[in-house]
């Protein structure tokens, strides 16, 4: 069996807070919710799977600062 990547990232993120009763502060993106996020170089939802595994992190985002930037 599989899913499709939307479903699967909603099981990374939305999900996951959900399961931990964290879904008002985490698991979206959202005013009032925590920064906690990775810009990605390509948009999942638009890519063939194929290019999946070559998208790279461009910036990582913790408590709404950024922790890492690819140079």
């Amino acid at each position: 069996q599989r899913i499709g990547i939307e479903e699967a990232l909603r099981a990374y993120t939305y999900n996951t807070a959900y399961a931990n009763f964290e879904e008002k502060s985490k698991g979206s993106i959202q005013a009032g919710k925590l920064a906690d996020l990775a810009v990605l170089s390509r948009n999942l939802l638009e890519v063939p799977p194929s290019q999946i595994l070559s998208t790279e992190v461009e910036m990582t985002i913790v408590g709404g600062r950024i922790v890492h930037r690819k140079p």
